[in-house]
């Protein structure tokens, strides 16, 4: 019976940028509750990248001429 992640991949969203990460990885299978040993993992460290654009939900022309326009936006949730 499958626990948990069932792919060799995994995705992982919404973390802040320039921010360090610790990730512990273990992999187990169907035999590994009988190992006399203890369970072994790996600690992967890395720093994300800077951040992606903000999405913009909604924008309000303020004003308009013939040679411009002002637009406004609210501020995201996090910058």
């Amino acid at each position: 019976r499958q626990l948990g992640l069932t792919e060799c991949r995994v995705s992982i969203s919404s973390l802040w940028a320039h921010t360090p990460y610790t990730f512990d990885i273990q992999a187990v299978n169907g035999v590994s509750s009988k190992s006399p040993f203890p369970p072994q993992h790996v600690s992967v460290n890395i720093t994300t990248n800077q951040a992606a654009p903000s999405t913009v939900p909604i924008m309000h022309q303020v004003s308009a001429t013939m040679r411009s326009i002002t637009l406004s936006w609210p501020q995201p949730e996090q910058p």
